[in-house]
């Protein structure tokens, strides 16, 4: 068994030559407690004025007895990826000033998917090193109102009627169609329930969604259960359901969202009926 803490540990002490580790963590489906015997082991390691190219020159990991596969630049610093004992390990190094200017942008309301992912792994990460600091990222990197309203401005006028989906792919043949079309709206749909919870939720990365799903509070009945119908047994029935269910969507935002504008959204759902 693989210990992703040690690891981490690993990481940071063999690194420390060239960059001062601030903060080291354990992500991804390991600290949701998601993980199986082939995934992968996501590290993440923070510093100041993190310089991509020297870190790049080690091999931090190599002193756990894992092998490099290969290593990249990123925006932010460096990303290695290792395999040991047949899983592969990632490890990113990141300047954290990332997190200071990632708290700023939500905060205004620029909300864009990579900070949704960025903002969702440090609330669920496993603390290695710099506890207490990953706390203050965590307490800066709060989901607002204006995170909220900036997410029901992109995610509600793309909603459409999964029942007229239904009716222009489905019911004739076209099954990848109808699968690429309704998940996008479903996506939208739960980005929305997640700006009424004030939650952050990873729509453009899903494989854990039942898990991100389990924790919203606020919610349609059978949300989660339709949206696995809708795609394992669709009926046109089941995609009437939905279309009722994408109204309780708006219903939640309206109330609960302050200056929220759902007319557009409505109006086209209002096309299915």
């Amino acid at each position: 068994m693989i210990d992703a803490v040690e690891l981490a540990r690993v990481a940071a002490r063999e690194s420390r030559s060239v960059v001062a580790i601030r903060m080291a963590m354990v992500c991804g489906s390991v600290a949701r407690g998601l993980a199986d015997e082939s995934s992968d082991v996501d590290l993440y390691l923070y510093g100041d004025d993190v310089d991509g190219p020297s870190i790049g020159r080690t091999r931090p990991l190599e002193a756990a007895g894992a092998e490099l596969v290969f290593g990249v630049p990123t925006s932010t610093g460096w990303f290695q990826k290792y395999r040991l004992d047949d899983r592969f390990i990632d490890v990113e190094f990141a300047d954290v000033r990332v997190l200071d200017d990632a708290a700023r942008d939500i905060e205004a309301g620029h909300l864009s998917p990579q900070l949704v992912r960025l903002a969702a792994g440090v609330r669920d990460a496993i603390p290695v090193i710099g506890e207490a600091e990953l706390g203050h990222h965590r307490h800066r990197l709060q989901y607002g109102d204006a995170a909220a309203l900036s997410a029901v401005r992109v995610h509600a006028g793309r909603l459409l009627p999964v029942s007229v989906l239904f009716s222009l792919t489905y019911s004739r043949g076209d099954l990848l169609s109808y699968a690429s079309r309704v998940s996008q709206v479903l996506l939208d749909a739960v980005a929305l329930i997640a700006a009424a919870n004030r939650e952050f939720v990873p729509v453009d990365e899903p494989k854990w969604m039942g898990w991100h799903l389990e924790r919203l509070a606020r919610q349609p009945d059978r949300f989660a259960d339709l949206i696995d119908e809708v795609f394992r047994s669709p009926t046109r029935e089941l995609a009437e359901e939905a279309d009722r269910m994408l109204l309780q969507v708006l219903d939640l935002v309206d109330a609960s969202v302050p200056q929220a504008d759902t007319r557009i959204a409505r109006f086209a759902l209002g096309l299915g009926s």
